[in-house]
């Protein structure tokens, strides 16, 4: 009974850092197709006039980089 509980546990955990390793993955993955298109609404939002022509647009990417990394840090 030791050893089936000793081996169960130890597959566990390899389970667990195979999950965590995965999600990890899946969350840069989705966080830099995030800041990718928060680039290309900043150029949009620039173009159509929602921000002054004289606004750098590194700053617009910037805002909105900081608000999906706030909205991220929840997770």
């Amino acid at each position: 009974m030791t050893t089936l509980t000793t081996t169960y546990n130890i597959t566990c955990q390899v389970c667990e850092f195979i999950a965590n390793a995965f999600k990890k993955t899946l969350r840069a993955i989705i966080v830099g197709r995030q800041m990718a298109a928060n680039a290309h609404v900043a150029r949009e939002l620039q173009q159509l006039g929602f921000y002054g022509k004289d606004q750098d647009l590194k700053h617009i990417i910037m805002q909105l980089n900081k608000k999906t990394a706030k909205e991220y840090e929840r997770y």
